[in-house]
């Protein structure tokens, strides 16, 4: 009998931090690029377009009926799926079994595109909202990257063994509301930071991933060197279980996640 798990799939600037980096649970930090206009002033970030940070459930998978805050607005739903507006706000699976021996694999290392890559600052440290639109925090877990068929941009599919259900739970930074959500397991979970117009993915929005390591919006504290990746080809094909409302082209490498370093 399998053992029961939920997946949860990460599209777009996703950045996966290494296991202890900053805590003992892993980390995936979403940059807040809902205003490029404020990196405009640095060139490799100059002309890129809005993204917008989502969470998305299939109804099915909900143990409860879908709840919101004010801070954790509900921006779509229908019959099948709802989706929150992440904007500043901690995700954190509160339930989920670790493994120890879980492995981080077929997704690119940012300190690959670079010549040198700063630690992590406060996009990652500071729960800053003008910095970051999410932070999402689970056991050690296996995280695969998934790539459409042929290749393009990689998405992570992190499997966190469960019980019936997994617990979760998303705070506002800076306040003490809680509010915890479970989905049942099997479910597949979509976190998403991603165009707001999908015809405006480019294969430079992979360059948002380097604000998880700048201090100041300045030309001089972008890493020297800065490339784009070219199209991945993992062992794993993305399936098309609740892929995020506005999804541009996978093929796109520019939207893959990274890992951090």
């Amino acid at each position: 009998m399998a053992t029961p798990s939920v997946t949860v799939k990460c599209f777009g600037i996703c950045t996966h931090l290494d296991p202890g980096t900053i805590s003992e649970e892993r980390r995936v930090v979403l940059v807040n690029a809902a205003d490029p206009s404020r990196y405009g002033n640095i060139p490799a970030l100059a002309g890129l377009s809005a993204h917008r940070a989502t969470l998305q459930i299939l109804r099915s998978d909900l143990v409860h009926e879908a709840e919101a805050r004010w801070w954790f607005p509900i921006i779509h739903a229908d019959q099948e799926k709802v989706v929150w507006r992440l904007d500043g706000v901690k995700l954190r699976v509160v339930d989920g079994i670790a493994d120890p021996e879980a492995k981080i694999e077929c997704i690119p290392p940012l300190r690959a595109y670079c010549m040198r890559l700063h630690s992590p600052g406060p996009a990652v440290t500071d729960d800053d909202p003008e910095r970051t639109a999410c932070i999402f925090e689970y056991p050690k877990s296996p995280v695969h990257g998934q790539t459409p068929e042929g290749g393009g941009a990689v998405t992570g599919a992190i499997t966190i063994r469960s019980g019936d259900t997994l617990a979760f739970e998303a705070t506002k930074f800076g306040l003490d509301d809680k509010l915890p959500f479970s989905v049942r397991h099997g479910a597949s979970v979509s976190i998403a930071n991603i165009p707001l117009v999908d015809q405006d993915e480019t294969n430079r929005d992979f360059f948002f991933h380097f604000l998880v390591g700048m201090r100041a919006f300045i030309p001089g504290d972008f890493p020297l060197g800065a490339t784009l990746p070219t199209p991945f080809q993992c062992d794993e094909t993305l399936n098309g279980v609740n892929l995020p409302i506005g999804i541009g082209d996978l093929t796109t490498p520019g939207c893959s996640n990274t890992t951090y370093p």
